[in-house]
This record gives C-alpha cells, structure tokens and sequence, in this order.
C-alpha cells in the first residue's frame, strides 16, 4: 500500500506542469517574428515571404478550413486569411501579447485587430484569437503550429 501510493506521488510529481520561462528577449524576437509575417502580409509579399519562419511541417487550424492543414506547402497553397479575391488587409494590431517560453519551445498568445477593404470598397473591421507554437531548431525560431479563431 505505501509503494502505490508512494509510486503515485512520484508520477503526479513528473507530471506536474512546467513552469514558463520569463526571457525578454525571447519574447522580443517571437513577437518580432509575428509582425514580420504580419508586416509581410500588409505589404502584399509573396506568400514563401510572409511563411519565412514557418517550420515545413507547419499545422494551422482556422475558422476557415474545417480541417487541420498540415505542411507548409499546404498552408501556402492555400487562403487561410479568410479574405476574398480582392480584398486587401489594411491594418493588423498585435494586442494583448504573452510568450511563455519552455527551454526550446514559446507559445505566443495574442489577440489580432485587423482592418480590411472589401473587394466591394467597404471597410470592415476582424479581430481573432491567435496562438503560435515557435521550436528552436539549428539555431533559429521556426512557427510549427497556429491556430485562429475568431474572437467575435
């Protein structure tokens, strides 16, 4: 009876979550990578430009594919914005951002207030809730997995 339960304290032990890291400039360069997808987006770059530092087996799940998408090729052959032909992102506000950093892994969460020109002249305001898992791999931050949703 002592061993089980003594075996039971020493796997709830293992188990217990790991706690974040503060690191500032890990923060710094996962928040920058974002803007920079995001900036890249904003300016109209080619879509390999705006994935710069998407892992090739990047997975997206959003609001507008009912599927998991998987591997980079996927995800740039694909729109996975949720804009129409024609309609041009104007603005994209990174809001309310949070990087927990775990060794070679950070999860940023955050908060994307978007504006947008329809195809049809008429602007139109998004905001969705996004996470992105960043892996440290041969010596650089890669995007491995995003996931957005709407947060209307």
């Amino acid at each position: 009876m002592i061993r089980s339960k003594l075996l039971v304290a020493a796997l709830l032990m293992a188990a217990a979550p790991s706690q974040a890291a503060d690191n500032p400039a890990v923060t710094a360069q996962i928040i920058g990578l974002a803007q920079a997808q995001i900036d890249a987006t904003i300016a109209g770059k080619p879509m390999a430009e705006r994935m710069a530092a998407a892992s090739d087996d990047l997975t997206l799940f959003n609001g507008v594919w009912p599927v998991r998408l998987s591997g980079k090729s996927a995800v740039l052959a694909t729109n996975t914005a949720g804009l129409q032909s024609g309609d041009v992102p104007l603005n994209t506000q990174i809001v309310d951002p949070v990087v927990q950093t775990y060794g070679d892994t950070a999860v940023l969460t955050y908060y994307a207030a978007q504006s947008v020109k329809r195809r049809d002249g008429k602007l139109d305001a998004m905001t969705n809730k996004i996470t992105r898992v960043y892996v440290k791999q041969g010596g650089r931050w890669q995007n491995v997995h995003t996931h957005i949703s709407s947060a209307s």
